[in-house]
């Protein structure tokens, strides 16, 4: 048996060649394909089996560019959907459209003779949006290899999915038929909100610094790249935090903002494109009785867009709060919304009705109200929030599925990778959680 991983940076190729040690031992064949320069790295210092994609690909495309730009002009290559494969980077940089559309007939033609010279059984791959992962995904169907998608999920687990992630995951599909118990919520609750959090590995800065100077010299000599990252600079300092007392306050709606740039907000939010549009509709839509209290992303604090900002500033009763215990802001709060993020799975957890802007793996969930439904949107304007003990009672059962029967106990970034034993016998076994659940339409 030879299965295929495919992953983004140093942390990533821990994790990946974690799980290979273990499907080593069990005589099978494992080998690393990185997308990030890190991950090579991180992989050759170890002496690991592993490749850079994408300089093999950037090889093929500056002998044959005129070729894949005609071939670019096509609504598919070898079966391969280009607009498909692109997407997630249109939507980041649709200036250069004909360039990506260009360079994924070079990563197709990579991923078929890679298929061929390597014959696989398995494919585990770290998401399902990105060119290089759309496109090895969509000639593994061809050759028709297992695909496993790989993603962090809430609580120091691991999503390993038979059917994507994100709103693309089968946990979206859940048909949770368990009563729930006061013994079920005190272990759902120990299981979640009340866990210790892993230990993290100490990560060595020098892996990704070879990306960022890789990502400089793109930029000063290409200024177009599929792997071309945003350089992070700060860009707002304002001073618009408080400290709400969430005992005194609590009549308020928590937004709890995410990454701005992540496959998220861009693929898995149709209706809007930043969160100064998020929050616009959510003090335009709640009843005036209700402050709005915004939180931040701790990793991009201060990096939203300006009218993000300005937005807060100019409303009154819309607050940023980046200090308060995310916990008790959720805990004290009437609704929580979120575009997708785990934030509303930890809300539900607490009890609290969710409304999501977004796509998200839980929006079916009992509990949860979606932009989506005008219906929903009507209940979000009337401001009765109340999540009532039989709602209640589903959602937790919900939960307790998804944690039981979608979602492995790890963390990619723990020190202790010994749960990747667990992944990769049931990779090997067939019985991969995923694959036990039936999906409902």
């Amino acid at each position: 048996m030879n299965i295929l991983g495919i992953g983004f940076y140093d942390d990533f190729a821990r994790f990946f060649h974690a799980l290979g040690d273990n499907f080593n031992k069990r005589g099978v064949k494992f080998n690393y394909l990185s997308i990030y320069f890190s991950g090579f790295f991180y992989s050759r210092l170890r002496k690991r089996n592993a490749s850079w994609m994408v300089v093999h690909v950037w090889r093929r495309y500056f002998f044959k560019r005129r070729y894949y730009q005609m071939a670019a002009t096509a609504d598919e290559y070898r079966g391969v959907n280009l607009d498909k494969a692109i997407r997630y980077h249109v939507c980041s940089l649709p200036k250069h459209k004909e360039y990506y559309r260009a360079i994924a007939c070079a990563y197709i033609d990579y991923a078929f003779q890679y298929f061929k010279c390597k014959k696989y059984d398995a494919m585990i791959v770290s998401g399902d949006s990105r060119l290089q992962c759309t496109v090895f995904i969509e000639v593994a169907k061809q050759f028709n290899i297992k695909i496993y998608y790989f993603e962090q999920g809430a609580f120091d687990t691991t999503f390993i999915d038979c059917w994507g992630v994100n709103s693309n995951s089968g946990a979206r599909h859940i048909n949770a038929t368990r009563s729930t118990s006061q013994d079920m919520m005190l272990q759902l609750l120990a299981l979640t909100i009340e866990k210790k959090k892993n230990k993290k590995f100490s990560r060595t800065k020098i892996y990704r610094l070879s990306d960022k100077i890789l990502n400089i010299l793109l930029l000063i000599f290409f200024r177009q790249s599929e792997i071309l990252e945003g350089l992070g600079i700060v860009k707002h300092k304002i001073d618009l935090t408080t400290d709400v007392d969430t005992e005194q306050n609590n009549e308020y709606i928590l937004f709890a903002a995410q990454v701005p740039h992540d496959v998220n907000m861009i693929l898995h939010s149709p209706a809007f494109q930043n969160h100064y549009q998020i929050i616009r509709f959510i003090n335009e839509s709640i009843p005036d009785k209700y402050n709005i209290i915004v939180r931040e992303h701790p990793l991009y604090k201060s990096r939203y867009e300006p009218e993000f900002y300005e937005y807060i500033r100019d409303n009154q009763r819309v607050i940023l709060d980046n200090t308060s215990q995310l916990h008790d802001l959720i805990k004290s709060s009437s609704l929580v919304v979120v575009n997708n993020s785990t934030v509303g799975v930890e809300a539900l957890v607490l009890g609290k009705r969710v409304f999501v802007t977004g796509d998200a793996y839980y929006d079916t969930f009992s509990g949860v109200w979606r932009f989506g439904d005008a219906s929903d949107r009507e209940k979000l304007t009337a401001g009765n929030y109340t999540f009532d003990i039989n709602d209640r009672e589903r959602s937790h059962a919900e939960l307790a599925t998804l944690l039981d029967d979608y979602l492995y106990s790890g963390h990619f970034r723990d020190d202790d990778l010994s749960f990747t034993k667990t992944i990769a016998e049931d990779i090997i076994n067939g019985k991969v959680k995923c694959e036990k659940n039936t999906m409902v339409d």
